[in-house]
């Protein structure tokens, strides 16, 4: 739905951001754990984040367009 409705110009930033947040709200409603579900959220959208950022750099370093 987010790359349905998303206007092309801001697209790979909107969808990276939807998918930082859906993966935020999972942990938080998945129990579990000693870690708060704020703290489990913000673990998972860090390394999300940065796993992504990886993605991105990888892709660029061989050519790949988005």
């Amino acid at each position: 739905m987010t790359a349905l409705l998303a206007p092309a110009s801001v697209l790979p930033l909107v969808v990276s951001l939807v998918s930082l947040l859906c993966l935020a709200g999972w942990e938080r409603w998945l129990p579990g754990g000693r870690a708060s579900a704020t703290v489990g959220a913000g673990r998972v959208a860090f390394w999300g984040a940065l796993a992504m950022g990886v993605t991105a750099a990888v892709g660029r370093l061989f050519g790949a367009v988005v």
